[in-house]
């Protein structure tokens, strides 16, 4: 396997469309993707005035409301200001994931941090994302760690693996292979596929880890298992450094790898129901776009 200095990772955003792009190669968001400056603040019920899509025909004199949608979103926000961190949590998925009329990211941070004061794990998730990017926040590398960490150590899986991702990115530019293959290693016992990938290369590489090329093969096969091509072409280049013995080995791990249950209070189910476009986004983006190796 070649070898290189400068490692960049694939990395995975969760289930929240709006960090898709924030980790690895792809540093900056697009223009389309990223807040407009933001203005005054928008008051918390300015969701009411929003979410409630009007349709005036031509030539008509009346506006027609759809009322059904408004008292659903009155309700979740009566029930986020009474303190209930679900309900925080989901109106904060609105604000984030709504339409152009209702997405306000300032306001998703704000409900965001109240549900993670409470200690809500996939909350400090998606507040973490929202500091690494500066979306609706300003820009807080150290905060967003702090973040991800509290949520990893309740079991979010997406948390683990964006540690290990920033830990390879490293401070000034100097990797932690080490804080990078604990991560990662926890993650893909979870079978999160990015992060098996990972430890496979740095296993390969012996950064972080002691060499092994035999748990290498075996992750490696695992991914590829699931259809990876990229995973499939490292397997084959790790086997051919293995003997028979130790091939039959590793082949006999990946079959019987079995993921370890997540832990479902800490990592994302479906969406509120009253909220189909955000239920879209989330189903459409699993995790981010591959990246590389590292």
């Amino acid at each position: 396997m070649a070898e290189n200095s400068n490692p960049t990772t694939r990395v995975i955003a969760g289930s929240d469309a709006i960090v898709a792009a924030t980790l690895g190669r792809n540093t900056m968001a697009s223009s389309s993707s990223r807040p407009r400056p933001p203005a005054a603040m928008v008051p918390a019920n300015a969701l009411l005035e929003t979410a409630v899509p009007v349709a005036l025909a031509a030539g008509a004199s009346t506006v027609k409301a759809a009322p059904a949608v408004a008292e659903p979103v009155k309700n979740l926000l009566e029930e986020a200001k009474s303190g209930n961190a679900v309900a925080q949590f989901d109106l904060a998925v609105r604000y984030a994931e709504g339409d152009a009329a209702e997405r306000n990211y300032e306001l998703a941070a704000q409900w965001y941090g109240k549900a993670a004061e409470q200690g809500l794990a996939v909350a400090e998730y998606r507040l973490a994302s929202l500091y690494e990017k500066g979306l609706g926040v300003s820009q807080d590398m150290q905060r967003a760690k702090n973040l991800y960490q509290r949520a990893a150590e309740k079991g979010n899986t997406r948390a683990m693996h964006n540690l290990g991702v920033l830990a390879v990115e490293g401070n000034d530019g100097k990797p932690n292979y080490t804080s990078a293959a604990l991560w990662f290693g926890k993650a893909a016992e979870y079978g999160i596929r990015d992060s098996q990938y990972n430890v496979a290369v740095l296993l390969a590489r012996g950064l972080g880890l002691p060499k092994d090329l035999v748990k290498s093969y075996t992750w490696f096969a695992i991914v590829a298992a699931a259809g990876d091509a990229d995973a499939a072409k490292k397997r084959d280049e790790v086997a051919a450094r293995l003997t028979s013995s130790e091939l039959a080995a590793a082949n006999a791990a990946a079959a019987a790898f079995e993921p370890r249950q997540m832990q479902s209070a800490a990592n994302e189910g479906p969406p509120p129901a009253a909220h189909p476009e955000a239920a879209q986004a989330t189903q459409a983006q699993p995790a981010k776009p591959k990246v590389s190796g590292l």
